[in-house]
């Protein structure tokens, strides 16, 4: 075999070789640039669902904010501040039960008196006395117990009842946006996995197509 034949083998060879590298330098970067979209289009896809999972919560967070600011404005202006328990008894008296009682109970008393020839004695004004104060104390009692029965169901339903539901709001947005913030923090950290694990997939493919090519040449100089 002539040194011509040999020279020309060994530059085909080397050039044969220097297309074997360069085709795996491209099937290196080519395999990286597939999984580098991969990664970029899941980080984009996690950014779309954090977005809806936004969209998806702010109806609460809007209440809760309302909520918050409903009661801020109501304890300033004293809203939520209600009017002390009272009582007076002496309203009693004007009550047209109590006075028809009374008057047809002292009538009575005062009629069997006359009919006993007690009428105007000593006995007869005691025994007119003692039942109008046991009649209003029992009167007394009652009424209180139903005024406050009443300042209670009013208490409850004017001021415990609306504050304990705007609370309840508040709360809810409150935790919300608490979820949120996670929620958030988490998506932050996947897609930010997503870019880095893109950016090592490109790197990687840049990696092996140069070592695809500096083995390629290496061959070729020795071949020389």
């Amino acid at each position: 075999m002539g040194v011509t034949a040999i020279i020309g083998g060994s530059l085909l060879g080397g050039g044969m070789g220097l297309l074997g590298a360069s085709e795996s330098a491209n099937a290196q970067q080519s395999a990286a640039q597939t999984s580098a979209d991969a990664n970029t289009a899941a980080a984009q896809l996690q950014y779309q669902e954090w977005l809806q999972q936004q969209a998806n919560m702010q109806p609460w967070l809007t209440a809760g904010t309302n909520a918050v600011n409903s009661l801020a404005a109501g304890v300033q202006g004293g809203r939520y501040n209600p009017p002390a328990f009272s009582f007076d008894p002496s309203q009693i008296a004007n009550n047209p039960d109590y006075r028809f009682v009374r008057d047809q109970g002292l009538n009575a008393l005062a009629a069997g008196g006359a009919a006993a020839g007690n009428y105007g004695s000593g006995n007869m004004g005691t025994a007119l006395e003692n039942y109008a104060s046991v009649l209003a104390s029992q009167y007394e009692n009652q009424y209180y117990n139903q005024a406050l029965q009443t300042y209670g169901q009013n208490l409850n339903s004017q001021y415990t009842m609306p504050y304990n539901m705007l609370a309840g709001l508040s709360d809810t947005g409150q935790q919300q946006s608490q979820a949120m913030g996670n929620l958030g923090m988490n998506s932050a950290n996947t897609i930010g996995s997503y870019g880095v694990g893109a950016g090592n997939a490109l790197a990687a493919g840049t990696v092996g197509a140069a070592n695809a090519y500096a083995g390629g040449l290496n061959n070729l100089a020795t071949i020389s």
